[in-house]
């Protein structure tokens, strides 16, 4: 599978699935190990492929919320960490710019 992580999604065999990543610290009681990246799918109409080595987690219920997004969470022992690192912090730099940008009118 040709997978790879963009600023702005996962592009999967060519296709841009649009996401994007965040960082925050979890407590001792989410379970959750520190550093963990999640990466929130931006549609759920737009379902993303299943990727060996990702657990995606989607509690979407049409009845009751219309705004669940399919979540991924990447822990530091993943062999995407790295890779989902890398498009995290060209995330940032892309919003800094752009608020940067807009400071600058």
């Amino acid at each position: 599978m040709n997978l790879k992580f963009m600023w702005n999604g996962i592009k999967i065999e060519g296709k841009l699935y649009k996401a994007w990543f965040s960082k925050v610290t979890y407590t001792e009681q989410s379970k959750i190990p520190a550093r963990t990246i999640t990466i929130y799918v931006e549609s759920t109409s737009n379902v993303l492929p299943l990727i060996d080595g990702l657990n995606t987690i989607n509690n979407f219920d049409s009845m009751t919320d219309y705004f669940e997004k399919t979540k991924i969470r990447v822990t530091p022992d993943n062999e995407f960490f790295n890779a989902v690192c890398e498009a995290f912090e060209k995330q940032e730099a892309h919003r800094a710019a752009k608020i940067a940008k807009r400071l600058n009118k």
